[in-house]
């Protein structure tokens, strides 16, 4: 089965199918969206974890974008006033003509403008704790999650980062990397992902050590700003190559080229089954009696069709009755509508496929039992 990608098409959705990054990164249309993606990997492969480990990261990543645009926004902001400040003063001072009080009042502006460049600088390129007495503020928080045995709590000086955008803060990114280390990678882990146990550890130290540094009231900048953000981004990379190389494939071949369910297509095939042996029994019943005239044997061929056709649905996984309605079978006897382009082209094709191989197998049945000659036993 051919699960490669083209790209030659102007329109690419109606040319192949998707791939796993635009399936989590929400560009596809049922039957092959995230959210049936998720059913996928909860129900039949019983691994949804690895789904909600490359999601919450994911969205952990974007938390600390927010804030490092805010904290560059800031700077920037911060230097430009303070450029603005300096230019007033000097072309002030450049004036001959200015009266002393005027000079007196320019010079004092400098100096002001002066003391002001002493106090900016980078945001997380000095530890909090040699900050100016004034910008520091005491605030109290615990540092229990859900899922995470509650513990002391401890008063920390922290300097809050607002944004305008949405105000993430430095405790915001804090929280969120814990929250993700306790449900997803710690050995008791309530939905523990499988990676490469150097992996593992590597994730373990700089947690810990980010910790230690927490309750200790000390701050490491690379730590707490780059890799803080970038604690899982190694984890993430392994989980999704994971999915994409196992879970994906199985996944298109369940969604992409089926419209059915695993426990509706065992159903099929046990009915198409019954189906068959009635036609059979029936037909070899005319002929071992010796029925006359032969045509009355045709009517077997009517358990047959419908015992063929639901066998094929099985051998395929495709229904044409569910292609002609233009919906896929997402849980049992719970149906979506169909709305990738390229699948219902596909879903079509294969759909008339069904039907013409469980045609040809009534007349190859019909054709062999009408030229048999009835025999009384």
């Amino acid at each position: 089965m051919d699960l490669t990608y083209s790209s030659s098409s102007d329109d690419p959705r109606f040319q192949h199918l998707p791939n796993l990054w635009q399936v989590l990164h929400r560009k596809t249309q049922p039957p092959v969206c995230l959210f049936n993606f998720y059913l996928y990997m909860r129900d039949d492969e019983k691994s949804s974890e690895e789904v909600d480990f490359w999601l919450d990261v994911t969205a952990h990543e974007v938390l600390w974008r927010l804030y490092h645009h805010d904290l560059t926004r800031q700077y920037l902001d911060d230097t430009k006033e303070t450029s603005d400040q300096i230019l007033t003063v000097h072309n002030a001072l450049r004036h001959p003509t200015a009266s002393p009080p005027q000079q007196q009042q320019g010079q004092g502006q400098f100096l002001m403008a002066g003391q002001r460049v002493q106090h900016v600088r980078l945001p997380g390129a000095v530890p909090a704790s040699w900050a100016h007495p004034s910008e520091l503020e005491t605030q109290y928080g615990n540092g229990t999650e859900s899922g995470v045995s509650e513990g002391t709590s401890t008063a920390t000086p922290r300097r809050a980062m607002t944004s305008g955008t949405g105000g993430v803060t430095k405790e915001d990114l804090q929280r969120s990397a814990e929250r993700i280390y306790y449900k997803y990678l710690i050995p008791q882990a309530e939905k523990r992902v499988r990676i490469p146990g150097e992996v593992r550890q590597r994730v373990a130290m700089l947690m810990d050590s980010k910790m230690m540094l927490n309750q200790g009231g000390g701050s490491q900048p690379s730590l707490t700003v780059t890799n803080l953000g970038l604690v899982f981004a190694e984890a993430r990379e392994i989980v999704f190559e994971g999915m994409e190389s196992y879970y994906f494939p199985r996944f298109l071949k369940a969604r992409a080229y089926g419209n059915m369910v695993p426990s509706h297509r065992l159903m099929r095939c046990v009915t198409g089954l019954f189906f068959l042996f009635v036609g059979f029994a029936i037909v070899l019943s005319l002929i071992f009696l010796n029925i006359r005239p032969r045509s009355l044997r045709a009517w077997a061929l009517i358990p047959i069709f419908i015992g063929a056709f639901l066998c094929t649905t099985f051998q395929f996984n495709i229904c044409p009755i569910l292609v002609a309605m233009g919906v896929s079978e997402t849980k049992w006897m719970q149906f979506a509508k169909v709305k990738e382009p390229y699948l219902i082209k596909l879903h079509r094709r294969r759909g008339i496929k069904v039907v013409v191989v469980a045609v040809l197998y009534t007349v190859c049945a019909g054709i062999i039992f009408g030229a048999v000659p009835g025999h009384r036993l």
